[in-house]
Formats: structure tokens, C-alpha cells, sequence
């Protein structure tokens, strides 16, 4: 979907390319595209990369069923701090966010400073954190894995998918 807010134009586009499937890439105005699909009769299944509360409900209804895979949900202790703190549930992405800086501190002060040669070499020898986002790993070149949860949109909530 482009840019144009209102997305009947490239809603339009989709429909008459007689989709098995749609697949939402793009956070943005994920809720406004779900719902001229809808207005249009598009009743293919929805796949999504990102997706959280806050587009639900204002998909009003449109995304219903779309399915959705996730590698950062968050732990229950960092919601309860988020909500404390901020008086509201953290958002996509809060949590990776939160643990790679917190990775980063940690790698800075393995390596004595801030030389990024030293730094990279030490998150390359960080094997496991156990973070905001729950515990992963990281490979030899830094690269976190996690296995992968999936979601779907359930009578305006989201719920575990087996």
C-alpha cells in the first residue's frame, strides 16, 4: 500500500489482482488498508509482519484473522515496568529496543571503552541474554535468534496462534 492515507486507490489495485492472500510489510496505516480491502469484499486470508493493539482497534473489525509472526514478545516483567512507568502497554518493538541498547552498554563495558572494534568483538562473544524481550542467542556475528511466536487476531485481541 503507498502513501495516500486514504488507500482506495491502491485497495482497488489489490482487489483486482484476485489475491490468494494479502501480506501487510508496512506498519504504517495497516488499519486504513485492512479496511477498504474489507469495504471492497476482499475476504482473502491477512498476513502480517508487525501488528499490535493500537491497529487492531482501529481496524474495527477489518483485521479479524490476520496471522502474524513475532520474535519479540516482550516479558511479563518488563509490561508490568512499561505500564508503571509509562501508564500504558509498550508497543511494538519496546522491548528489542530497550535490550539492544542494554546489549550495547554491556558490550561497551566488557570492552573497557568505545572502540568499535572492541565492542563488536565483544556482543560477538555475548552467547545468551535474558532480557526485556526474553532470553536468546546471539552467533558469532551478533546476530540475535529467537524462536519465532505466531499471533492471530481474535475477536479484537490478539491471541497465541498454535
Amino acid at each position: 500500500m503507498g502513501d495516500n492515507a486514504d488507500l482506495k486507490t491502491e485497495a482497488s489495485r489489490v482487489k483486482e489482482t484476485a489475491p490468494d492472500a494479502v501480506v501487510f510489510t508496512n506498519y504504517a496505516h495497516m488499519d486504513v488498508g485492512a479496511k477498504r480491502l474489507k469495504e471492497l469484499g476482499v475476504s482473502v486470508p491477512f498476513f502480517a509482519i508487525l501488528l499490535d493493539d493500537r491497529s487492531v482497534q482501529l481496524a474495527d473489525g477489518a483485521l479479524e484473522g490476520t496471522v502474524f509472526v513475532t520474535f519479540n514478545s516482550p516479558t511479563q516483567e518488563f509490561i508490568n515496568k512499561f505500564k508503571k512507568e509509562y501508564g500504558r502497554v509498550p508497543r511494538v518493538s519496546a522491548d528489542t529496543s530497550y535490550d539492544a541498547l542494554n546489549l550495547l552498554a554491556e558490550a561497551i563495558e566488557r570492552a573497557g571503552n568505545t572502540d568499535i572494534a572492541k565492542v563488536q568483538a565483544e556482543l560477538s562473544g555475548i552467547r545468551e541474554w535474558n532480557g526485556a524481550s526474553g532470553v536468546f542467542s546471539l552467533d558469532q556475528y551478533g546476530v540475535a535468534g529467537k524462536r519465532p511466536s505466531f499471533y492471530r487476531v481474535e475477536n479484537f485481541k490478539i491471541v497465541p496462534f498454535y
